[in-house]
């Protein structure tokens, strides 16, 4: 019998973004794969991320011992901040998650922390909200923070 790799159940697919650099972002797979009899954890599979606001789907092959790098190489002009979602089809499931890059805005908060902008506060909780809406699944309200984190960014002159 060959072996069949499923995820445990509709709500054990996970995983853990860290920064790379500013060209880049890391994947680790940590989901809770089955490994009774007959099934195992395969050494990687495919996911499909969407990036903001595009209309095209990536498919990319990441590992499940070690971290994934994914960037520019992978997705192009497409690599921006704001809202990704990736979905997995595995065993008759499909998971959706969401997560958000905020590359610029972190930027932008760092600098208007060592300018003693006003704002910085302010930048630090949106930041904070999007990636927490994005973690949540609310796509709508993940996407209009960052819209509100952006004019931010815009009336305090970030330039990253």
């Amino acid at each position: 019998m060959a072996d069949c790799n499923c995820i445990r159940g509709e709500s054990e697919y996970n995983f853990k973004i860290e920064w790379n650099d500013k060209d880049s972002f890391l994947y680790q797979d940590l989901s809770n794969w089955n490994t009774d009899y007959g099934y195992s954890v395969p050494d990687e599979y495919d996911i499909i991320i969407t990036p903001p606001n595009s209309k095209k789907d990536y498919k990319i092959a990441v590992n499940t011992k070690c971290w994934t790098k994914i960037g520019k190489e992978e997705l192009g002009s497409d690599f921006k901040d704001g809202i990704y979602c990736i979905k997995l089809y595995n065993c008759d499931n499909i998971y959706t998650k969401y997560f958000a890059i905020t590359n610029k805005l972190d930027c932008c908060y760092e600098k208007m922390l060592l300018n003693d902008e006003d704002d910085f506060a302010k930048m630090r909780e949106l930041i904070d909200k999007i990636k927490v809406a994005a973690k949540f699944g609310d796509f709508k309200l993940a996407k209009d923070l960052v819209k509100n984190a952006n004019s931010v960014a815009l009336n305090n002159n970030c330039n990253c």
